[in-house]
């Protein structure tokens, strides 16, 4: 039953995301100069996932990587509310420091579900077999480190702002952060499922190519529905992220459950 009322849950937070980004693009296409709708419908779906994790900790007992991934949601809340009130036109520091203030609450956010990605099973003891093969480890650096060198290279090279060159690389580290350590976490653990990994992954992927738009949006040059497309794919990335915490056919134990399998 609760794993029902679960996947009803997720299912209710998918609906409601779907309608508020549909109403988000109507109206940033339709009256691009309405600001507060965006400042309204901007947070809704992050605040649903909040909900939604929040929901599970009610169900099921509480592990380390849905921690992990309660605390990332509220610092991209924070991140989300702190880069409404940057205005790019704008010139003066105070303008600036939004955009940095969001962009270090998504920082932190990314650090701690690298983080969780790697350490929760110790925390949890799923299991003790962790592997990481030498020859795995290197391709995975490998790709990580080109993705987060060509960024920080194109950044610090077409980029005017000195503040924006000294912080963008320190965020984009994150970024690549984050997918060695999910890309790591495939076949690494003797997990049930592959599934909970495989979303781990997407999520993160979909999430760094939003950041990315976002970034040539804002310092580079103007891409066509660049912030429709941007915005989308992170809520999808968000939604896809909190749903990892879950495994394949809600392997999950409720809390009067007198066996203690902790979750992916």
């Amino acid at each position: 039953m609760e794993h029902k009322l679960f996947k009803i849950i997720s299912l209710i937070s998918l609906i409601l995301i779907t309608a508020v980004a549909s109403l988000y693009n109507y109206y940033i296409l339709t009256y691009p100069s309405i600001l507060f709708i965006r400042f309204i419908l901007k947070p809704i779906p992050v605040i649903i996932l909040t909900i939604q994790i929040s929901t599970y900790f009610c169900i099921y007992r509480l592990n380390f990587y849905a921690f992990c991934m309660f605390i990332f949601m509220l610092f991209c809340f924070m991140g989300d509310i702190m880069i409404m009130f940057y205005i790019p036109d704008k010139l003066e520091y105070d303008h600036k420091s939004f955009l940095i203030v969001g962009g270090a609450s998504f920082l932190i956010a990314r650090m701690v579900i690298s983080i969780s990605f790697i350490v929760y099973p110790y925390i949890e003891s799923i299991n003790k077999r962790i592997s990481f093969p030498l020859r795995k480890t290197i391709i995975i650096g490998v790709i990580s480190f080109l993705f987060t060198g060509t960024l920080i290279v194109y950044f610090i090279i077409y980029i005017d702002s000195i503040l924006f060159r000294i912080f963008l690389p320190i965020y984009v580290v994150s970024m690549g952060t984050q997918l060695f350590f999910s890309l790591m976490r495939i076949g690494g653990f003797q997990e049930e499922s592959l599934i909970p990994q495989i979303f781990s992954v997407i999520g993160t992927i979909l999430f760094n190519i939003s950041d990315i738009i976002l970034f040539i949006n804002m310092f580079l040059f103007t891409i066509d529905f660049g912030e429709n497309v941007a915005i989308c794919l992170y809520w999808v990335a968000m939604y896809i992220l909190t749903i990892s915490i879950v495994r394949n056919k809600c392997g999950c134990i409720e809390k009067n459950s007198t066996s203690y399998l902790p979750l992916a």
